[in-house]
């Protein structure tokens, strides 16, 4: 059985921000797909970082979620334009996870192709669990992070039309962060504080005075 889902181009150039490049957990070098009867989930990862979209598509002759679909991130879009991405996803491939996969970009009337078709399989991999990473209550205690981190949130937020500024943290300790984009709530973003014991105060030199050179006994 082959399934169709719909999904914003844009929403595919955000995950690909956060998707790992090479890493060694295969899973993690693409975007998750978790398809049910009502609604398909995406989910992408480098290990510290996590962003994730729901979608609403309707799938009548699905019974039961499909799990352990994983697009190669090299099939992802390169640009961001306003289009619409027909995922198509095909039966498995001999034994293992891998699916035929076909990517078509429409224009936002939904029946004009905005390019050829991509053509591939998915990462022969199963997919990864990221909801034990964000299925915990936040605890609110405050935490350091990965400047970087911020950054790519940003561009997230632009790519989705959200002002930056309305970008929201709560932290969590150690645990993971939630990083909301303007109260979508069809967007979740998390990543992961610096664990350790950061510097609590500033260097000495910067907070003294500087001292005149002291003079010798004659």
């Amino acid at each position: 059985m082959e399934i169709e889902i719909e999904i914003p181009a844009s929403y595919l150039a955000v995950l690909k921000l956060f998707a790992a490049k090479n890493d060694i957990r295969p899973a993690l070098n693409g975007v998750s797909v978790e398809v049910g009867p009502h609604e398909t989930h995406l989910f992408a990862s480098d290990g510290t970082r996590v962003a994730g979209f729901r979608v609403v598509s309707e799938q009548p002759d699905l019974v039961e979620p499909l799990k352990d679909i994983s697009i190669p991130i090299e099939m992802l879009p390169q640009r961001s334009e306003k289009h619409i991405v027909q995922i198509t996803i095909g039966e498995q491939i001999d034994v293992g996870y891998s699916r035929s996969i076909a990517l078509q970009a429409f224009l936002a009337d939904g029946a004009t192709k905005a390019g050829p078709t991509t053509l591939g399989k998915t990462l022969d991999a199963p997919g990864m669990d990221f909801r034990k990473a964000l299925s915990s209550k936040l605890s609110g205690e405050t935490a350091h992070f990965n400047p970087t981190f911020f950054a790519d949130f940003v561009k997230a937020a632009k790519l989705l039309g959200v002002n930056p500024e309305f970008i929201t943290v709560t932290h969590n300790g150690d645990g993971p962060a939630l990083v909301t984009l303007g109260g979508r709530e069809d967007f979740v973003g998390a990543m992961a504080p610096i664990r350790g014991h950061p510097q609590t105060c500033f260097p000495a030199w910067a907070g003294a005075p500087l001292l005149a050179r002291k003079q010798e006994a004659a």
